[in-house]
């Protein structure tokens, strides 16, 4: 099996590995419902201040959860670029992986970050020209 780096972060029973344990679907799956789930806790606490200066009124979370997956998912994406494999399908193997294009992340990370921006406005385009982007986000036309 695959042995971890020396580096890592306290965790229970065992510590866990950034670019191992963190960086797997497994993972991503537990650190986005968790963090959807805080986001909810925190909301429903501080709601009811929301609504009394006429603030939003429900939570959502599954566009939240959403985000958080692809913004999850493209991190893997682009860190499978960097030489430090990755364990993407840990529990259930410790097989690491990268793509067969990848470097040091100081030669990786400029490239990437101007790819991933080119995608995002892209894609904030195409939700703005086709309407999308007011609909999804639940806003009513304007007059």
């Amino acid at each position: 099996p695959a042995i971890p780096p020396e580096v890592g972060r306290a965790g229970w029973p065992h510590p866990i590995w950034h670019r191992h344990q963190a960086h797997s679907l497994v993972g991503l799956v537990i650190a986005d419902g968790l963090f959807t789930g805080i986001g909810y806790g925190l909301f429903r606490l501080l709601a009811p201040m929301g609504r009394a200066v006429g603030g939003i009124g429900h939570y959502p979370w599954p566009w939240i959860l959403f985000g958080l997956m692809m913004g999850g998912l493209s991190h893997l994406v682009l860190d499978g670029f960097n030489e430090s494999r990755q364990w993407w399908f840990w529990p259930f193997t410790q097989r690491g992986f990268r793509w067969p294009v990848h470097g040091p992340v100081r030669r990786t990370d400029s490239w990437a970050f101007i790819l991933l921006l080119g995608l995002v406005g892209l894609l904030a385009w195409h939700l703005q020209h086709t309407g999308l982007w007011s609909h999804w986000l639940g806003a009513h036309k304007m007059s």
